[in-house]
């Protein structure tokens, strides 16, 4: 066993912000697609997922407002980050609201749909996220939330969670039980396995000996192949469910129940005149 210390511990490999300004940014997202098997599902599935979604959208540890891109130019897009932790997540400089991790700084029932995208996991206490995720979500609203299940420990220290289905069931019903949910998973354990070994490998590049380098070097091809693998294997959906990349929710907040006014009967006033 080796002892974990917090204190020191470096990743060894920080993803890169992309903003698809540029060329090399536009290879760099079209090769990320072909080999991250991670990346591509979240991404892509979401597309798919919010090409309709109009009015006014929160994205919630928006980090670089990577997935504003996504959002129909029909909505009004809103970024909300945890002004702490900005030199974090990846941060951009671009219009984006802070705060503390608590209160949200929006009134209730404000956005036509909240976005959550890899950032339950980074919430100390993601109960208190989901509560203001409800709050903040008008009647009918949608939720798209995504989550790693078989996934390194990344942003270290602020990596606190995996979740299962029956663990998001279980805290949605008890932190936001207005939002009615649907759990989508991305890939089996065929794919965690090729997507899991290539992540192994491609690791040497970045150590921080030679020798670690040119293992690295030795090895990319089979990595590169090893992504391609875990595409393939997600896309054919190999394997056992019980092991996958990730979880995708989709969620709607219940309208709340209408209220029926019942008439008031009372007496009739002759009746009760008559009768004295």
């Amino acid at each position: 066993m080796k002892r974990v210390l917090l204190d020191d511990y470096r990743e060894v490999f920080v993803p890169r912000m992309i903003k698809l300004d540029n060329r090399v940014d536009y290879l760099l997202f079209l090769a990320r697609n072909l080999i991250d098997t991670q990346f591509r599902g979240i991404y892509w599935g979401l597309k798919r997922l919010l090409r309709n979604v109009e009015g006014h959208v929160l994205d919630v540890g928006a980090g670089s407002r990577f997935y504003k891109r996504l959002v129909s130019s029909r909505a009004t897009y809103t970024a909300l980050e945890i002004g702490e932790t900005q030199d974090v997540f990846l941060r951009s400089n671009g219009d984006m609201d802070l705060y503390d991790g608590s209160r949200m700084p929006y009134g209730s029932n404000s956005f036509d749909a909240v976005l959550v995208i890899e950032v339950l996991e980074h919430a100390a206490s993601p109960e208190v996220l989901l509560r203001e995720v409800q709050r903040v979500l008008k009647p009918g609203g949608r939720l798209f939330l995504t989550v790693p299940f078989a996934s390194k420990f990344h942003f270290a220290p602020y990596d606190y969670w995996r979740f299962t289905p029956s663990g998001l069931v279980a805290i949605f019903s008890r932190y936001a039980p207005q939002i009615d949910i649907a759990i989508y998973r991305r890939g089996g354990d065929v794919c965690v396995a090729f997507h899991s070994a290539m992540n192994a490998m491609l690791g040497y590049l970045f150590g921080r000996s030679a020798i670690s380098k040119l293992i690295g070097v030795a090895l990319f091809p089979i990595a590169i192949l090893f992504g391609l693998l875990a595409n393939l294997a997600e896309l054919l959906d190999l394997g056992t469910p019980e092991n996958t990349l990730g979880y995708t929710v989709v969620g709607r907040k219940r309208a709340p129940p209408a209220t029926v006014l019942r008439p008031v009967v009372q007496d009739n006033p002759i009746e009760a005149s008559a009768s004295v």
